[in-house]
């Protein structure tokens, strides 16, 4: 998986590498340091880039899945 068009999205405290929230703009990860960044598009392996949002749902990704 490619992450493309990160920007900070501000503090969050959670467990770093899991989904805090997905929305029509996108989705938003937790980082270690306790912030997060907002992804807005996403690409599978082999695949071609999609809205983050998108890729979200066709993997059933959803708040609080952790990413590995």
């Amino acid at each position: 998986l490619k992450l493309y068009g990160s920007s900070a999205a501000g503090p969050d405290a959670g467990p770093a590498g899991s989904v805090a929230a997905v929305s029509d703009s996108g989705l938003v990860v937790r980082c270690g340091d306790g912030a997060a960044i907002a992804v807005d598009t996403a690409q599978a392996d082999g695949g071609k880039r999609v809205p983050a949002h998108e890729w979200a749902a066709d993997a059933n990704v959803d708040s609080g899945t952790q990413f590995e």
